[in-house]
């Protein structure tokens, strides 16, 4: 069944209280009625099934068809890669993680305009505008990657210059993006798109525009899906490059100026900008492994920035009776205790807490 909007994130069990905690979020802040399709990065969902169950725009993707035709086609890509032969067969193997780019199945699904969300995100704002921007736009995205230094860039530019760069008609340095969030068309990447991807990258050698050195990455397949899908290139509009200032904000949990208002997160103004604080999409904890979120459900001291904030959605329907018992005394206290978390062999030592 085809719907006009709706939101994908990709997840598996090991993610099940981000999981939940930003699905929380955008009943909070974007809305009560948006459907939502989680689909699964790997056969562990056993319990985010369970967690599906119990709402009612919640749904499990299950297209097995696409799932295995982007694994496939991330693989068959990077494979390609010269860099991959000169590794030792060992590493190769080990870093292939195909399932990562089923995020890319949300082109088959069952939204005509969609929201990628990667799991390890809260969701802080409405998706109107995003909405609108997709009646002009084939791609919208919101991240600074492009302001990354070249060297650790999606693209090789030396390559990319002397191939075609001048025939793109784009600034390669405004096509560079995340895919940790994006909002899109169903079917503007479909099967043909992703055959002629793959000719373009495989048989006329188009792999080697990307960095080596970021190889295996869904970001930097993205960038080249988007600057070589749409017929029109001009066709994607970033947040971070908007002529609007207030379009212009950061969202990463660790490095941005974010400031709290309530259980919302803003973005500061900076100068030359006036005063103030600017609304952002989603706040990003991609830089925390999932582990540390499990463990903070289970009352335990991490050290992860806004910890009380994603405790606040991760038991937004839940009273505070029924939360763990050391969660239970944070909220009565109205304070939360973070850790420095180091790992050692065969055990967790906690070398520091603080109260905030």
């Amino acid at each position: 069944m085809l719907h006009s909007h709706g939101i994908y994130i990709l997840a598996s069990d090991a993610q099940y209280d981000q999981l939940i905690a930003l699905v929380n979020s955008i009943e909070a802040n974007v809305s009560t009625e948006l459907p939502i399709c989680v689909i699964p990065a790997n056969c562990a969902t056993v319990r985010i099934q369970e967690f599906i169950a119990e709402r009612e725009n919640l749904s499990l993707f299950s297209d097995t068809v696409s799932m295995a035709r982007w694994e496939s086609f991330a693989t068959d890509v990077w494979q390609a890669l010269p860099v991959v032969h000169q590794l030792s067969q060992r590493y190769a193997r080990n870093y292939d993680e195909p399932e990562l780019f089923r995020k890319f199945c949300a082109f088959d699904g069952p939204f005509e305009k969609f929201a990628f969300f990667d799991v390890a995100s809260l969701a802080m704002k409405p998706l109107d505008d995003c909405w609108a921007k997709l009646d002009e736009y084939d791609f919208v995205l919101d991240d600074w990657n492009h302001a990354k230094p070249a060297s650790l860039s999606a693209f090789d530019r030396t390559i990319v210059t002397r191939d075609v760069a001048s025939d793109l008609g784009v600034n390669l340095n405004s096509r560079v993006h995340s895919s940790s969030w994006f909002a899109s068309k169903r079917g503007v990447v479909d099967v043909a798109a992703m055959e002629l991807l793959r000719d373009r990258l495989i048989n006329q050698a188009e792999v080697r525009w990307m960095n080596a050195l970021n190889w295996w990455s869904t970001d930097e397949l993205f960038c080249y899906m988007t600057l070589r899908s749409a017929d029109q290139p001009n066709r994607l509009f970033n947040y971070t490059l908007s002529d609007v200032m207030t379009e212009r904000t950061g969202n990463c949990a660790m490095g941005d100026s974010l400031m709290p208002v309530g259980p919302m997160l803003y973005c500061v103004a900076e100068p030359p900008e006036p005063r103030g604080l600017k609304p952002i999409h989603r706040v990003d904890f991609r830089h925390y492994s999932s582990f540390y979120f499990a463990l903070m459900c289970e009352g335990e001291s991490v050290a992860v920035p806004f910890d009380y904030i994603f405790l606040h959605y991760r038991y937004w329907h839940q009273q505070v009776a029924q939360r763990p018992r050391r969660l239970r005394v944070a909220a009565k206290q109205g304070q939360t205790r973070r850790a420095v978390v180091t790992w050692m062999p065969n055990r967790r030592k906690v070398l520091a807490s603080t109260r905030v």
